[in-house]
């Protein structure tokens, strides 16, 4: 029930975000906002990629993480 809960919010917020972005009127985010619509449209891979790119992130993300946490791990061990 919680994530679900959790998985309703983010959508509320990202659909209050993209109606925001929609207002703006900046043509470059306009024109941005469009193609992106229309990718979702007609992309049936649209959806696949954009996981993808987040689970790319994530790992990436997580990758400089652990390397950050062994360094300070490395300079503990030289500090004793």
């Amino acid at each position: 029930m919680y994530n679900t809960s959790q998985k309703l919010d983010r959508h509320t917020a990202n659909d209050f975000k993209y109606r925001y972005l929609k207002l703006k009127n900046h043509p470059s985010l306009q024109q941005l906002l469009l193609y992106t619509d229309s990718l979702y449209q007609t992309d049936p891979g649209f959806s696949d990629e954009v996981l993808h790119s987040e689970d790319s992130v994530r790992k990436m993300i997580q990758q400089l993480v652990n390397a950050k946490e062994r360094e300070v791990n490395n300079l503990k061990r030289k500090m004793k």
